[in-house]
């Protein structure tokens, strides 16, 4: 810790602490590793307000989430990373299916209000499942439309905090990547007009957990957008998470398992849990609803999808996109409990999924941010360089 000098001297040292990060924080400060939402007053029942993003943070390594999200060890500046490509991606994607919805409710009569109401009704025949070249031709010019548009955009975002991650290229190569990322985003309509037969999208950047709602989740609140959520006629659902990403490692990241796993049970947490948590708190906001699938949608070329699936809906979700020897690494069955008692498929694993989730969190909660990397990827873009527990690979 230093103090800036007015006199533009060089800052000194004005005090230290030395943790030890092995053995975790001492115990009369863990009640402040985790922090109550703002305008909470009793702050010892309080639960902690997360993210999936937190929980899929902590669920690498205690130690790595208590730097990047409690001390924020990070870099803060803005750039054409990434975070603001994806960003930038997510609110495209947004605008042109929001666009096609209203214009194909407004084709069939139909209010917004009708569809919040009862969000197991379909547009069968619509637009929004590309089912002939015109339908694709226009999705394009919508798309090409919200491209530009959120681009002029970005101008305005810039001049605000860091947090708008606006992207804003500064170079021939920025604007080159630019171009690529509109030519990854026109053939991601192409690939999605293969996938996800029958369902149609519905809900967009669907948000919970803000303004005072609470929604609860592994013994905490939490808080979160989901990207997309689709529906068929008979009211089965759908996740779908965006993720700018390539494919050379997409399937194995986010599957439920990575190729070589013997194990296809429940015997560790995926890496990646944000679908099935998302999965969760949809099922439980639309009972009406039944989950039928969790995925993660690579929308950077070549494209890809991976996640968990029910199996009887695996070839509408992905029609002869993976063969058998592939399939999603987990198929729900109908009859898989999962250790559930009194649930079977979809149901119990996303029940089985937050009751490992939950024993995990209950430790934040007690302070536990000791490092436990799970492997060396977790320790990737860590800041805490002199980790006595920092894996290489």
């Amino acid at each position: 810790m230093s103090l800036i000098s007015p006199q533009r001297l060089a800052p000194q040292p004005c005090g230290s602490e030395d943790l030890d990060l092995k053995n975790g924080l001492p115990q009369d400060i863990r009640n402040l590793v985790v922090v109550p939402p703002e305008g909470v007053v009793e702050f010892s029942e309080a639960k902690p307000l997360l993210s999936a993003s937190q929980i899929e943070s902590y669920l690498e390594c205690p130690c790595k989430w208590f730097s990047l999200r409690r001390l924020r060890l990070s870099d803060n500046d803005a750039g054409f990373s990434p975070l603001e490509m994806g960003t930038f991606a997510h609110r495209v994607l947004e605008l042109t299916h929001t666009r096609l919805f209203e214009e194909a409710l407004s084709s069939a009569g139909c209010s917004w209000e009708e569809f919040e109401k009862d969000p197991t009704q379909t547009l069968n025949g619509s637009a929004l499942i590309y089912s002939d070249k015109d339908s694709m031709r226009h999705a394009h010019d919508v798309l090409d439309d919200a491209f530009i548009e959120h681009l002029r955009h970005q101008r305005l975002l810039s001049g605000k905090k860091p947090a708008y991650q606006a992207l804003v290229p500064h170079s021939n190569y920025d604007d080159y990547r630019i171009r690529e990322l509109h030519s990854d985003l026109s053939g991601l309509l192409d690939y999605e007009a293969q996938l996800f037969s029958g369902f149609e999208p519905r809900f967009f950047e669907w948000s919970f957990g803000r303004s005072g709602e609470q929604v609860e989740y592994a013994h905490v609140h939490l808080t979160g957008t989901v990207d997309r959520i689709d529906v068929d006629p008979q009211g089965n659902a759908i996740i779908i998470d965006y993720k700018h990403k390539p494919a050379s490692s997409f399937f194995d990241e986010y599957a439920w398992r990575p190729k070589d796993a013997s194990v296809y049970g429940l015997d560790q947490l995926p890496r990646r849990v944000q679908s099935l948590v998302y999965a969760q708190v949809v099922r439980r906001a639309f009972p009406q609803l039944k989950l039928v699938g969790a995925v993660y949608l690579a929308s950077k070329a070549p494209y890809e999808i991976s996640g968990v699936v029910q199996s009887d809906y695996l070839a509408r979700v992905a029609p002869q996109k993976l063969d058998s020897s592939q399939g999603f690494r987990l198929t729900v069955s109908l009859n898989e409990d999962f250790g559930v008692e009194g649930a079977a498929g979809m149901e119990a694993l996303l029940d089985r999924v937050e009751a490992e989730i939950a024993v995990k969190l209950d430790g934040l909660q007690l302070g536990e941010v000791a490092p436990q990397p799970r492997d060396a990827r977790a320790c990737e873009y860590c800041p805490v360089l002199n980790c006595p527990e920092r894996r290489t690979s």
